[in-house]
């Protein structure tokens, strides 16, 4: 028989349309989380994934089946929106769950779930997770949780407006872009004179808007972690450097009774302040001394750290990816519920002892104490350039993730594995 001429064959492929998940916003650092979605998607759904990115990788022909380069932009919201439409009807690709993966890709997100009529927020919902000023305002004028307060801001886009602000605080502030996420341009000002110093870091988000807030100095940071109704909290811990960066996770926080109340109080209401439609929640919350809690910001988007993945470990039957897939297409109602904790798990990054280049790296097969090791890995190869100076999550050069069913001996050994890890990094 004579082969049908190409026209023909390529109407016959355009005949059978295939469903997509599509992921909205991520950076390349976060490859492994969208493998991973992208293999789920396959074996659970039978579905493909098409990545929408704002700059195209050598990663994304692993990461996804096609991907969509767009501005993430609000500015070019309705011009992107058109594109990635007209690309999806183009390849008869038939989007069944819309995953908002970054702080930038929520507004294009929103959009998409709402052409495709699928599970997500608003868009006038989805601002409140790009846009801090506007979480702020809405958390001043809300009822609170009992034991919650707002935490004092004002938002500025000049110097003398940066050094009135820090006045207002008391003399010491928290400054950071208002729509940035990862600790970019995070910085604790501890007097009015620092003010001068750190403006030219920030000055360039000053289009945008930064917000300066009080500097709140005794308490604890947590994540409360939410996908599709279900919740747990995460131990934070920060660099201490003029910066504040996230160096350690721990699933689940160890907590009293009373607060881990406080903090789910807290959590529940920063998401009911965005959208009770959406199905994936980072919100940060201090836990002050004093047993008041209060909001440090909304993320509409899942943690990123592993996070995810060692609630996979710690938790019983509990995948958050499977969940957010299946939640995303429809075939989960979202329901309440808390995970049963089974041991603890946890991350540390890596960071250089010193600034130069990068000459060894140690072998990954360390082990120190009782603590099972997951996984071992650096972010950089000999030859790279690194800095003692860590200015935002990115800045670290690998990571440890471990488990251990006492929660003690896991931080132990977390802190003991990356100081011989780090030791051993040999920098010139």
């Amino acid at each position: 028989m004579a082969a049908h001429p190409p026209s023909i064959a390529r109407l016959r492929l355009r005949s059978m349309p295939m469903q997509v998940f599509v992921v909205v916003g991520y950076n390349n650092t976060r490859v492994y989380d969208v493998v991973r979605l992208r293999q789920l998607a396959k074996k659970r759904h039978g579905a493909g994934l098409v990545l929408i990115a704002e700059v195209a990788s050598s990663l994304d022909s692993e990461a996804a089946d096609q991907t969509i380069v767009t501005s993430l932009a609000e500015t070019s919201l309705d011009e992107s929106f058109a594109r990635v439409a007209h690309r999806l009807a183009a390849d008869d690709l038939v989007p069944i769950g819309i995953l908002p993966f970054s702080d930038r890709g929520i507004l294009l997100g929103a959009k998409l779930c709402e052409a495709f009529r699928l599970p997500g927020p608003s868009l006038a919902e989805a601002r409140v997770g790009i846009d801090k000023q506007v979480f702020r305002r809405l958390d001043q004028e809300a009822s609170h949780p009992p034991r919650y307060r707002p935490v004092g801001h004002r938002c500025v886009n000049d110097l003398e407006g940066f050094i009135d602000g820090t006045r207002q605080m008391g003399g010491k502030a928290f400054v950071k872009p208002m729509r940035e996420g990862a600790s970019r341009g995070c910085f604790v000002v501890h007097s009015l004179a620092e003010c001068a110093t750190i403006w030219p870091n920030i000055a360039r988000y000053a289009t945008d808007g930064i917000i300066v807030e009080e500097l709140v100095t005794d308490a604890t940071e947590y994540s409360w972690d939410y996908v599709a109704g279900a919740s747990w909290i995460t131990e934070k811990e920060t660099t201490n450097d003029s910066h504040r960066a996230e160096i350690q996770q721990i699933v689940p926080a160890p907590l009293t009774p009373i607060m881990r109340q406080a903090i789910d109080a807290a959590g529940e209401h920063m998401r009911q302040l965005s959208s009770t439609t959406h199905g994936a929640y980072h919100n940060e919350v201090f836990l002050r001394g004093s047993g008041m809690t209060s909001a440090v910001e909304v993320n509409m988007r899942p943690a990123g750290m592993h996070i995810w993945d060692l609630a996979w470990i710690s938790f019983a039957d509990f995948d958050p990816w499977i969940r957010w897939l299946d939640w995303a297409s429809g075939l989960l109602m979202r329901s309440v519920e808390a995970p049963e904790a089974i041991r603890y798990s946890g991350i540390r990054m890596l960071r250089p002892r010193k600034s130069g280049t990068v000459r060894r790296l140690p072998p990954t097969s360390m082990r120190i104490g009782e603590s099972l090791i997951h996984e071992i890995a650096f972010s950089v190869q000999p030859g790279a350039s690194v800095s003692d100076r860590i200015v935002d999550n990115h800045a670290f050069i690998g990571h440890i993730m471990a488990s251990n069913r006492d929660y003690r001996s896991l931080k132990t050994d977390l802190l003991q594995i990356a100081e011989a890890l780090e030791n051993q990094i040999v920098i010139e």
